[in-house]
């Protein structure tokens, strides 16, 4: 009798234990497959034909199991300067989508935002970001230079006409200022500008252009500049005996220039002092 219990005794020891261990194993498999179930999730924003390379590892051994969008991004590879492959998106267009890998053991998800592709724009109109893959801008800051009325009077240039003469400023098709001797005001690119109506005071003479437009479209950051040139006239001084007798040389003066007679001269009065 006591044999028959040490054997029932030794048989559900060996149960027991058979029965542990096989919960061990059931206990460590679920946590084997939630594992390898598990998702590595990384999000990139990417312009137009940018590539980002995504993992270091050869094309070959990442499938792609998923792509909500081919048209924006796609799965590709490419050989780098240091001779591997490397698995990488493309971007192809603007929009989102979700890319799913997988070698085997892990899944790896990718969220893409796909962006045009802006760089800095500039050009004779103002400077902004423009699309280098379609024909928007995204933002746009037109220049505001300067438009400058200046004299070139008797040989020098002047920041202004002083008292040259005047001119009308027209802008757009519009008088803006009439009989002006100076202008500087900033308008926008594009605007349209005209110098009319020029006229040359007593004692002056306009010459025409010397530097710039007396018209034209405001361009450039940078102040549009027309000079206009006037000489101041010379005159003729002769002299009269005024009944005496005799010669005196003629001579010029300028038009602002005083006037002084000779202390001396060549004429001559019965009866009289030269004064």
């Amino acid at each position: 009798m006591n044999k028959l219990s040490n054997l029932i005794e030794n048989v559900s020891k060996k149960i027991v234990i058979m029965l542990l261990s096989l919960m061990m194993v059931m206990s460590i498999v679920p946590v084997t497959n939630v594992m390898a179930a598990k998702e590595n999730i990384a999000s990139y924003t990417l312009n137009i034909g940018q590539t980002q390379q995504i993992n270091t590892m050869s094309y070959s051994k990442w499938d792609e199991i998923e792509n909500s969008d081919s048209s924006v991004m796609y799965y590709t590879c490419y050989i780098s300067s240091d001779g591997n492959r490397y698995a990488a998106i493309y971007a192809n267009k603007c929009g989102s989508a979700i890319l799913k890998l997988n070698n085997g053991n892990e899944t790896r998800t990718y969220v893409v935002t796909v962006n045009h592709n802006y760089q800095n724009y500039s050009n004779d109109y103002g400077t902004g970001k423009k699309c280098t893959t379609c024909t928007s801008t995204s933002s746009w800051t037109a220049y505001t230079p300067y438009l400058d009325l200046n004299g070139y009077i008797n040989g020098t240039e002047s920041g202004n006409l002083g008292a040259c003469g005047t001119a009308d400023v027209y802008i757009n098709g519009t008088a803006k200022s009439t009989g002006v001797t100076d202008f500087y005001q900033q308008y926008t690119t594009g605007t349209k500008y005209e110098f009319k109506n020029i006229k040359a005071n007593t004692g002056y003479t306009y010459n025409g252009v010397y530097s710039g437009s007396l018209s034209g479209t405001i361009l450039r950051n940078s102040t549009i500049k027309t000079v206009l040139k006037f000489t101041e006239n010379t005159y003729s001084v002769t002299y009269n005996a005024n009944g005496g007798t005799g010669t005196q040389t003629a001579g010029t003066r300028k038009y602002t220039a005083a006037l002084s007679l000779p202390t001396t001269t060549n004429f001559t009065k019965s009866g009289y002092k030269f004064a």
